[in-house]
């Protein structure tokens, strides 16, 4: 946060401050694959949200990030240009567009490419860097070829009925694959025409990865080699299948264990990735090579992680997982991989809270792969995860998803809300420790509905917990929690927010509709418009219905927009 000078009470203009980015945790893993690259000078590229991050990787102790911010929604594919410093970066939304821009310096938009309808799925550059070829995500899986340097659409054309999952180039055709297709494109004017790629007598599979070793075009070679008219393509049940001239040439059965995720080309040899959790090294001749890399689960080793995305340049590899962390190593038999990405899995992030004394903060999120569920807490001054473990401490089948956070106005205790309205209260711990479950100092379960949000008094006195119904309850904390009833009928909604004063004799929550209760403590009574007026020493302001809080609004802002504030 950039400091602000004071305003003048009353002042309604817009603060004379501003946010920057400082550090982004975890990468986008959800929905994508092939999404991680290795440029030039050896930074690494990835994206999250709608922000595209360059990392430094090469000095392990000073991790540094630069940030592409000139995306309006989220990122969902991203390809690397031949020359290995020019990326592009497609989006997700109505007017879905896409992004060619520099890795280096001050991070240059080179070209901004529209036309793709609901998101662009898949991209890749031809050999000579000029052109870009695109597949779109709505209902005609739309294919365009770009003079991506002058913003121009060569062609367009629906691609298949069926979801397309990647798109290549091999010399001047283009290759697609999705779900049990493969096609074979060539740009005939303003149009391109196909050729469908025959399973023969084998049966068809979903393909979702292309490689292709042909580097030669048109211009420079007038005879085809092998490689110009070979490709081959991660199936579902993890084969590589070996194509020639649109048909078969060969497969090989268990490249994987399971689905094959994503292909890189290096100089002698190739890699694979799949969901068995493994990276794999093949020479051009489509034989291992022996070197087989087993990427860890942060979790639990022997639980079996998906690998989406690998990147390899002069050896040194990364490979990104389901779990949205990413791992770097060297392509040996001693290596092992280390963890450059740290994430929060690959499903929605609901809780977070921040340490009120420690620049630290804890998460809750959902683990996709095991289905259990993680408290984090991470040291915010070295952008680093301090420890984690599974909650509850009793496993529930289904087990529930943290849904609110709260550390005590000590920082000493945080309490955990789950979807099923279950409450546990931890003593804070900021060191590493071997065990996978801590026990609670204490569990509340008079909740039926999603425990929406929760806040400590600021003498850690009282836990006031606001529920998915619209209910507030009062714990006594000091008391081993116990229930102090209270009820209002006039709000059904779901609590957003909940602030106490100082002096702990009040306590407001505001339900989804904005409307605000004020609650006399330990009266229990709901304090009348004119009594509102007389409190002002609220601790925090979470609430947009603070008389003290002012929204400076855009004209045609969506104002339900914000939830929360700070």
């Amino acid at each position: 946060m950039m400091p602000q000078e004071s305003q003048v009470p009353g002042d309604r203009t817009a603060p004379k401050a501003s946010l920057r980015l400082e550090w982004v945790y975890g990468y986008r893993a959800a929905n994508c694959r092939s999404n991680i690259h290795l440029t030039e000078n050896g930074e690494l590229v990835y994206f999250s949200a709608a922000v595209a991050v360059v990392q430094n990787i090469q000095d392990k102790d000073h991790y540094r990030q630069r940030f592409f911010l000139g995306h309006d929604d989220d990122i969902i594919s991203s390809c690397l240009h031949p020359n290995k410093i020019i990326i592009a970066t497609g989006q997700i939304g109505k007017n879905a567009q896409i992004c060619v821009w520099n890795t280096q310096g001050i991070m240059k938009l080179e070209s901004l490419l529209q036309g793709h309808t609901d998101g662009v799925g898949a991209m890749n550059f031809h050999a000579e860097g000029e052109k870009l070829a695109s597949v779109g995500i709505d209902h005609d899986n739309t294919i365009k070829i770009w003079n991506w340097r002058l913003g121009k659409i060569l062609a367009t054309v629906p691609g298949h009925s069926e979801r397309i999952f990647d798109i290549c180039y091999l010399g001047d055709r283009v290759i697609t694959c999705g779900v049990k297709h493969l096609r074979f494109w060539t740009l005939l004017g303003n149009t391109l025409q196909f050729k469908e790629g025959s399973f023969g007598k084998s049966e068809a599979q979903t393909l979702l990865c292309i490689g292709t070793f042909g580097r030669s075009t048109t211009k420079e070679s007038a005879s085809s080699t092998d490689d110009d008219n070979l490709c081959f393509t991660g199936a579902i049940n993890g084969d590589l299948i070996v194509w020639k001239k649109n048909k078969i040439d060969r497969i090989i059965p268990g490249a994987h264990n399971s689905t094959i995720y994503s292909i890189d080309i290096n100089t002698d040899a190739f890699l694979t990735s799949g969901k068995d959790g493994y990276v794999k090294e093949w020479t051009r001749d489509f034989v291992p090579t022996g070197q087989s890399i087993h990427i860890p689960c942060l979790m639990n080793d022997t639980e079996e992680i998906s690998v989406c995305s690998i990147a390899s340049r002069h050896g040194y590899c990364v490979a990104g997982t389901r779990d949205s962390e990413i791992y770097g190593f060297a392509l040996n038999a001693n290596s092992t991989p280390q963890l450059i990405v740290l994430g929060h899995h690959d499903d929605n992030l609901c809780a977070l809270a921040c340490h009120p004394r420690e620049n630290v903060f804890a998460t809750g999120g959902e683990d996709s792969s095991l289905r259990t569920f993680l408290n984090r807490f991470w040291n915010a001054e070295r952008m680093s995860l301090i420890t984690f473990y599974v909650t509850p401490y009793v496993p529930l089948t289904p087990p529930p998803a943290i849904r609110s956070l709260a550390f005590s106005s000590d920082g000493n205790q945080i309490a955990v809300g789950y979807e099923n309205g279950y409450i546990e209260i931890y003593r804070t711990i900021l060191k590493p420790h071997d065990e996978e479950r801590i026990q609670p100092i204490h569990t509340i379960n008079d909740h039926a509905y999603r425990i929406q949000s929760l806040a400590f008094s600021p003498n850690n006195t009282y836990l006031a917990v606001g529920c998915n119904d619209g209910s507030l309850d009062i714990y006594d904390v000091k008391n081993q929690f116990k229930h102090l009833h209270f009820k209002n009928l006039n709000n059904t909604l779901s609590v957003t927010s909940i602030d106490w004063t100082d002096d702990e004799k009040y306590v407001q929550y505001t339900g989804e509709n904005k409307q605000a209760f004020i609650v006399k403590i330990p009266a229990f009574e709901i304090v009348t418009e004119n009594e509102k007026e007389n409190i002002r020493n609220w601790s925090t302001f979470t609430s947009l219905k603070h008389k003290e809080v002012r929204g400076i609004w855009n004209k045609f802002a969506e104002k339900t927009d914000i939830v929360t504030i700070d």
